[in-house]
């Protein structure tokens, strides 16, 4: 069961029992509750969800900048040696 949970002026901690549990800011709610309504595959897949277009941008811009540092690193040491 939850209940209301209002913080004081000097951060303690009160139980509200005057508002009900859908229009207060903070809830306390029992371990078993917590352990029911908890779903760790739905949390994953909304936070969590790989991103194919992401990762593919992400390794062609990678590969880009290595090569490109590369082949620049080449040219200054050539040009080093004129």
């Amino acid at each position: 069961m939850a209940t209301c949970v209002a913080v004081m002026n000097n951060g303690f901690l009160r139980l509200d029992t005057v508002s009900p549990p859908d229009t207060c800011a903070y809830l306390l709610v029992s371990s078993a509750d917590y352990a029911a309504n908890l779903n760790v595959n739905a949390l994953f897949s909304t936070y969590f969800d790989f991103d194919a277009a992401l990762s593919a941008t992400l390794l062609g811009a990678f590969l880009l900048s290595f090569v490109s540092g590369h082949v620049l690193g080449k040219i200054l040491a050539g040009l080093r040696r004129v």
